[in-house]
């Protein structure tokens, strides 16, 4: 496989849910996003723990 491909399953508003299909991630996958202030408010460990599920 080359390339990106996404798919949208389902649109709620600007919210969307979907799949990616590339050759290097699988995907379900754990995606953190937040804002500064979210991630500041977490300890170190806690982010690498999260980021290694």
């Amino acid at each position: 496989m080359t390339g990106v491909a996404f798919r949208i399953d389902a649109m709620d508003g600007a919210a969307r849910s979907g799949e990616i299909a590339t050759a290097r991630i699988r995907t379900p996958a754990f995606m953190p996003v937040g804002t500064a202030g979210t991630v500041k408010a977490m300890y170190r460990i806690r982010l690498v723990t999260l980021a290694r599920t």
